[in-house]
């Protein structure tokens, strides 16, 4: 026995050994030192001239006076900047369909015990668009359904490995709509499928400790993997990740964190700003898509017409939402997953910092925030001893829009993104070619001049043209090609006593250009250039905080202060509706406080200041009316997948921004019975509301 078990390890043993190298075989030093760099170990705390040593895919050491050890690889950094690596806080992944468990929950819109991980296969230009951002980990989601599954937290390096697995439940208020044949397809149903489900995880796990404690006097339970994995994430307040589209369903998403006390993350929409005193109260983690709505085409009187004005204010006011919740006191972090374009990415982040968010705390949403969130804290976001060696290399300030990522590090490893050190030629130069010295200007073409973005375009791109200047001579230059830190042109004219054409070829090593002049004979020449006069920088429009004031709801006829709410309302000498046994009864007043009838009387008295009080002379003063049968103030009505949907609450959908309040309110309606649509023999739990504008879904109840 001992000997066939001996037999079998040995056999397992040669199953696993590792691929032989087919190529020739590379053996990269594994010991780095990046000196004489601007470090940035965390937000708020840097060292100049200071250097990092890496070894074996970690930080070893890092600071201005350290001893560089024997076996390192030196790197002289001088001019760059180096940050910790930063981590792209939602990178959605696609469900592979040929996966399915045979465990799976009864409705397939559920699956938590998916793992986004096992189906993540990222295309090498998809990871060199992160890269170039500088983005080294990001956290990876699943697709489909309304329970999701599980996150994980991976390096973007070719193996992707996770650094922190099973990081939250991802949650989507997920609707079809009537093609949707399966439970539900509207918001109504998906609430409910929520509430239940975390229910159904709840009665799992206290099931499953009784079966425990007493296996002979109870039945056991089929396995349920999602039910399973969601009550450990209840029972150990791991976090619950709620994809929002708006306001309101960061709202709805709080209002279920709450009932069930999870540990709620959102993904943030940009609304929250409308919302935030209602948001911040429960302290989630936030998500935030660095992206802003379009700047309207508003050219076109016709086109414009189109656009409300809460488009309008929104357009204006959505990059300051992000400062407002900082503000508030809520950590967040950033993601890239919804722009076409990641090169977008930096210039959307310029712009919240143009608006007010302190430069510390943008790296630290993309740094510290999120990994302290995702439990890396001490692995991930800071340049310290211990922690992976992921890095981001730029030629400057990350956050001043000129400056370049070079490269970053994964694990110890350096992926290059571009040169490190890029010439700048923009400006005046002193060529000397055999003792002879000429004046050398490289400007910007005219084509580029007609706005600051297409000057400075030129100018980082340089793409430039070139003008000789000697006595009364202008020569243009010929065929400019600008390549790296290599420069070719050339130049026809009287020049080094030859009326010839003469071809230059040279190195660009900062103020200095050095290189070779060929006539077209064997005979070649040395040639020396040197900035004399550098360009000016352009100066760059910087975007500024809107002034718009915040209304209550956004949109047509909102309200940009609270309603007056005091204590007691006298209306005075008013016609009296009463709708019972005292009929209509003319110059008489009525009392309220604390919202309720106190007091109908032909004569109340008051303190004098204790009261508001109306002048009824005139008016009509009537019971509210009431609307027995409403489908108003509502996001969704119908949940007409199932016949039976008993379990649906019109209040979990309750949308406090719906215009008919405002217009209801106008007719003399305070009170609405609004119920779940005719889509099915039973559909659901009706709401009775008080129509109150301005204020949040709850208050309507």
């Amino acid at each position: 026995m001992n000997k066939l078990l001996y037999i079998l390890l040995l056999f397992s043993g040669l199953l696993a050994q590792t691929e032989p190298v087919k190529d020739i075989h590379r053996n990269s030093p594994r010991v780095w030192a990046l000196s004489h760099a601007m470090i940035h170990t965390e937000p708020g705390d840097s060292i100049k001239d200071g250097t990092v040593i890496v070894r074996d895919g970690r930080i070893e050491k890092v600071g201005r006076y350290i001893q560089i050890p024997l076996d390192a690889y030196e790197i002289d950094m001088e001019g760059a900047n180096i940050y910790a690596g930063f981590i792209d806080g939602w990178l959605k992944v696609k469900l592979d369909e040929k996966i399915k468990s045979p465990d799976d929950h009864w409705n397939e819109k559920i699956r938590a015990e998916y793992r986004a991980k096992d189906d993540l296969k990222l295309k090498d230009k998809d990871l060199k668009a992160l890269r170039s951002i500088g983005i080294t980990a990001a956290h990876v989601v699943p697709e489909k359904g309304i329970f999701k599954g599980k996150s994980d937290l991976v390096v973007l390096n070719e193996n992707t490995v996770s650094v922190a697995k099973d990081v939250s439940q991802i949650l989507e208020f997920k609707t079809g709509g009537w093609s949707d044949k399966g439970y539900p397809n509207s918001l109504l149903g998906v609430i409910a499928v929520m509430r239940q489900t975390f229910l159904d995880a709840e009665w799992y796990r206290k099931s499953l400790d009784i079966i425990g404690k007493y296996p002979e006097e109870n039945e056991s339970i089929p396995l349920n993997p999602s039910l399973a994995e969601l009550g450990d994430f209840q029972t150990n307040r791991r976090p619950i990740l709620f994809m929002t589209r708006e306001e309101h369903g960061a709202l709805r998403s709080l209002k279920i964190a709450d009932e069930f006390n999870l540990n709620p993350w959102l993904l943030g929409s940009g609304y929250e700003y409308r919302r935030l005193d209602k948001i911040v109260n429960s302290k989630p983690f936030i998500i935030f898509p660095l992206d802003f709505p379009a700047k309207p085409k508003v050219t076109d009187p016709y086109i414009a017409l189109q656009y409300s004005t809460e488009q309008l204010k929104h357009w204006d006011m959505a990059p300051d939402n992000i400062k407002k919740v900082y503000d508030a006191g809520l950590r967040f972090s950033f993601t890239s997953s919804t722009l076409k374009k990641k090169s977008e990415f930096r210039k959307n982040l310029q712009k919240i910092i143009d608006r007010g968010l302190p430069q510390d705390v943008a790296l630290a949403a993309l740094t510290t925030f999120p990994a302290e969130a995702m439990g890396v804290g001490k692995t991930l976001g800071k340049i310290q001893p211990g922690y992976m060696a992921n890095l981001v290399v730029t030629d400057g300030n990350y956050f001043d829009p000129k400056s370049r990522i070079t490269s970053i590090w994964l694990s110890g490893k350096e992926y290059y993104i571009a040169q490190r050190h890029k010439p700048k030629l923009a400006g005046k130069w002193n060529l000397e070619i055999e003792k002879k010295t000429y004046d050398l200007e490289f400007s910007i073409p005219s084509s580029y001049k007609k706005d600051k973005k297409l000057r400075q375009a030129a100018l980082d791109a340089n793409k430039l043209e070139g003008k000789l200047f000697f006595g009364d001579v202008t020569l243009n230059l010929i065929d400019l090609k600008i390549y790296n830190s290599t420069i070719e042109f050339k130049l026809k004219g009287t020049l080094l006593d030859q009326d010839a054409m003469l071809a230059f070829k040279g190195q660009i090593i900062k103020d200095r250009i050095s290189g070779k002049v060929y006539d077209g004979s064997k005979k070649e020449y040395t040639f020396i250039a040197k900035r004399t006069v550098d360009v000016k920088p352009i100066a760059r429009d910087k975007d500024i905080a809107s002034d718009a004031e915040l209304f209550f709801p956004e949109g047509a006829y909102g309200l940009n202060k609270a309603l007056l709410s005091p204590n007691a309302v006298l209306i005075d000498n008013a016609t009296l509706w009463t709708c019972g046994p005292k009929g209509i009864v003319e110059d008489w007043d009525i009392l309220f406080v604390n919202g309720k009838i106190d007091k109908i009387a032909p004569d109340i008295s008051v303190p004098m200041g204790s009261a508001l009080v109306i002048d009824g002379t005139g008016k009509y003063v009537t019971p509210g009316l009431i609307d027995c049968h409403s489908h108003s103030a509502a996001s969704s009505i119908n949940e007409g997948a199932q016949a039976v949907t008993a379990e649906v609450r019109i209040r979990d959908v309750l949308y406090a921004d719906d215009i008919n309040i405002y217009r209801q309110l106008g007719g003399g309606l305070t009170t609405a019975n609004v119920l779940h649509g005719s889509a099915n023999p039973i559909g659901g739990q009706n709401a009775v509301i008080k129509l109150k504008w301005g204020t949040g879904p709850n208050e309507l109840l």
